[in-house]
């Protein structure tokens, strides 16, 4: 029984994990690569849609979302002195 209770504890565990590193990635990592995107396409990308499908992490979204990541890993770095 004990092995049970620690096994659902872990299942447990990895849902919260997953849904903060997925509220993470694309509620914060996007609001920060939006703006890297469209300044470094003048505008042009990502375009604006107007209908919302089905699937709503779009392939653009997600380059968004990985320029806004690989955004705060660099800040963080450099606050931590990794470049220094």
């Amino acid at each position: 029984m004990e092995e049970v209770a620690s096994e659902v504890g872990k299942g447990l565990f990895r849902i919260i994990v997953f849904v903060l590193l997925d509220i993470l990635f694309w509620a914060v990592c996007y609001w920060v690569g939006y703006p890297i995107c469209k300044l470094l396409t003048l505008g042009q990308y990502p375009q604006r849609t107007t209908s919302f499908a089905a699937d709503h992490h779009a392939k653009t979204d997600f380059w968004c979302a990985a320029v806004g990541l690989l955004t705060l890993l660099l800040v963080s770095l450099s606050l931590m002195g990794a470049f220094a």
